[in-house]
C-alpha cells in the first residue's frame, strides 16, 4: 500500500476512533457505554431497554443508537421504558428493526416528547399493517 493510501486510512481510522461514535460490537460493549450515563435510574432503565431491543432482534449498534439518542433528548427513565416498548413490540410483530429504528431516531432528534415518539411508531405501524 502507498504512503498516500496508508495516511488517508489512518486518518479515517484515527477520526472514527475519536468521533465520539456509538458503535458496538457486542452488547456487552454496548452496556458499558451505557455506564456513563450519570443517573443510576437512568442507567439501569437504559441497559434494560437495550437488553430488551436487543432479545427482540435488533442489532446492538442500532439499539444502542436510539437509546443514547433518547438520553441525550433527556428523555426519563418511563419514557425511555415506553418507546422501547414499543418498539420491541413491533420488532415482534415482524416489522424490519431499521424500519423501527429510523421512525423512532427521527422522531427524537426532532425533539419529539416520548408520547409524540411513541405515536410516530403507532402511525408507521398502522400504515406498514394496512399494507
Amino acid at each position: 500500500m502507498n504512503t498516500k493510501h496508508t495516511s488517508l486510512l489512518l486518518s479515517a481510522l484515527l477520526a472514527t476512533l475519536f468521533s465520539g461514535s456509538v458503535l458496538a460490537a457486542t452488547q456487552q460493549e454496548a452496556q458499558a457505554q451505557l455506564d456513563r450515563i450519570p443517573a443510576q435510574e437512568s442507567r439501569s432503565v437504559a441497559k434494560q431497554v437495550l437488553n430488551n431491543l436487543i432479545e427482540a432482534g435488533m442489532p446492538v449498534d442500532n439499539a444502542l443508537s436510539v437509546v443514547t439518542n433518547a438520553i441525550k433528548r433527556d428523555y426519563k427513565p418511563a419514557d425511555l421504558r415506553s418507546v422501547g416498548a414499543e418498539m420491541r413490540e413491533q420488532l415482534q410483530q415482524g416489522i424490519p428493526s431499521s424500519f423501527v429504528v429510523r421512525t423512532a431516531d427521527n422522531a427524537i432528534n426532532a425533539n419529539y416528547s416520548a408520547e409524540r415518539t411513541v405515536n410516530a411508531l403507532n402511525a408507521f405501524q398502522s400504515k406498514v399493517t394496512q399494507g
